[in-house]
């Protein structure tokens, strides 16, 4: 398993099943190589993502990133002094994304 740029790529492998003549009727399981890709959402945190496998299933675990408190924005530039009781054309205040 690879996580490239947000990309989490998963490749896997299944061997067709040598059997004698006779002793398999129909094999009914694909066989071959395939990659599933699966584009992470920038709300999961990657760095804690864990992965296992049990009786043939793979679990991957990637859990919301924690939320991050809103913080001001020091904006520089020369110093004016606004006239009495006019307000800033703009305000900026960073607060982290939410989809």
């Amino acid at each position: 398993m690879t996580l490239q740029r947000g990309h989490l790529t998963i490749p896997a492998e299944r061997s067709k099943v040598d059997a004698a003549p006779g002793d398999m009727l129909v094999n009914e399981r694909p066989s071959g190589r395939w990659v599933r890709r699966v584009l992470l959402s920038d709300a999961l945190d990657p760095e804690a993502m864990t992965a296992s496998y049990q009786r043939g299933v793979l679990r991957i675990r990637v859990p919301l990133r924690t939320a991050r408190s809103a913080r001001d924005v020091t904006i520089d530039g020369p110093e004016e002094v606004p006239s009495a009781g006019a307000r800033p054309s703009l305000a900026v205040r960073a607060t982290p994304e939410r989809r």
